[in-house]
């Protein structure tokens, strides 16, 4: 999980984003984990997926999975890779229990109970 360093309102997340042109969702999971917390994991399992509207985007599928990585860090800081529009910022990340389920912002917990 991360918080924008610097911007409280943005909340609790976990990576997030799109695949690029001619990506595999594996591929794109690994890219963004990398790009936004620095850490390498391996999939376990898709935990499943999600179809819903998001305004400018239209619709689109949101797809979860369960990762694991031999990362044993309790906080770092990571300054955003790639292309995306948030290259730059700087996420404070740590790794935290399931039991009791965080609080993610928006709609970003709606996979949490696959778990």
């Amino acid at each position: 999980m991360f918080q924008q360093r610097g911007d409280p309102t943005a909340g609790v997340q976990v990576p997030a984003g799109r695949l690029d042109a001619g990506e595999s969702l594996h591929d794109a999971l690994a890219r963004e984990l990398d790009e936004e917390t620095g850490v390498r994991a391996r999939i376990v399992r898709e935990l499943g997926e999600l179809t819903r509207r998001h305004g400018r985007h239209g619709v689109y599928e949101s797809h979860f999975f369960h990762c694991e990585t031999d990362e044993r860090r309790d906080e770092w800081e990571h300054e955003v890779q790639g292309t995306g529009e948030d290259r730059g910022f700087v996420f404070v990340c740590r790794f935290v229990p399931l039991d009791p389920r965080p609080v993610l912002a928006g709609r970003q917990g709606e996979f949490l109970h696959l778990l």
